[in-house]
């Protein structure tokens, strides 16, 4: 399990921090950001999220993105690499 934790910034906005110290045993935490596809083609989303998955941007169990994010959507994945 994934312990998410919202926090609202004083002009508004939302800071989230991810936490799956609980996974680690499974194998090694990757953390990856996924751009927003809303205005591209199925190909074009395709392409964007397979290059989005190659590399992490971060690995560990402790994930807290520095965006600071208002009306918009962001994704973030994680994959667990078995050990």
């Amino acid at each position: 399990m994934v312990d998410v934790n919202e926090r609202t910034t004083q002009s508004g906005g939302k800071i989230y921090s991810f936490n799956a110290e609980s996974l680690t045993d499974e194998g090694k935490i990757e953390w990856y950001y996924i751009p927003d596809t809303t205005n591209m083609d199925e190909l074009e989303k395709q392409r964007v999220i397979t290059e989005s998955l190659t590399d992490p941007i971060q690995t560990g169990p402790l994930f807290s993105p520095q965006e600071v994010i208002f009306d918009k959507e962001i994704i973030i994945g994680m994959k667990i690499v078995r050990k």
